[in-house]
């Protein structure tokens, strides 16, 4: 039986925990392609189990959140959207784009048995179109892709 794609964008999905924020920002890796900035921390399973246990000393708040691949942070810069109107947009139009393309992102972890805590940040200086913000979107979901592939596979050492 084949799993149905569920295009919501739950509380389970968001990144809040400041200490998996804080190694994402420190360790992970960088894809900008304007106005997205993409910073991408991989896991294994443990080590995402891990990072989960340390947002909570109880460990019930995330409890469902391993049936994840990836645990998302939607951010706007101040600086440069100084609107709170434009910058709630934009937050808007990237969760709304994230939620219908995650499950691309997911097949892609899955395939190289890797989890991710993702922050997805719009760095642009003006608002821009849902479509055009898409495109953008796709560009980084395939860079992301090609470095998910390139994480997975073994190096030879000759």
């Amino acid at each position: 039986m084949e799993k149905s794609l569920n295009f919501t964008f739950s509380k389970n999905e968001r990144l809040c925990s400041e200490k998996i924020l804080a190694r994402l920002y420190e360790s992970g890796f960088v894809i900008s392609k304007y106005p997205l900035r993409l910073n991408v921390l991989l896991l294994t399973e443990v080590e995402f189990k891990e990072l989960l246990s340390l947002g909570s000393p109880s460990g019930t708040k995330y409890k469902g959140v391993i049936e994840l691949r990836a645990q998302a942070s939607i951010n706007a810069s101040k600086k440069r959207l100084k609107r709170a109107v434009m910058r709630n947009r934009m937050k808007r139009i990237l969760r709304e784009i994230y939620r219908h393309k995650k499950h691309q992102i997911y097949s892609d972890l899955e395939q190289a048995g890797q989890y991710a805590a993702i922050g997805l940040i719009y760095v642009g200086t003006s608002e821009m179109l849902y479509w055009d913000v898409e495109k953008v979107f796709d560009k980084v979901r395939r860079a992301l892709r090609e470095r998910v592939v390139a994480a997975s596979t073994p190096r030879s050492t000759t």
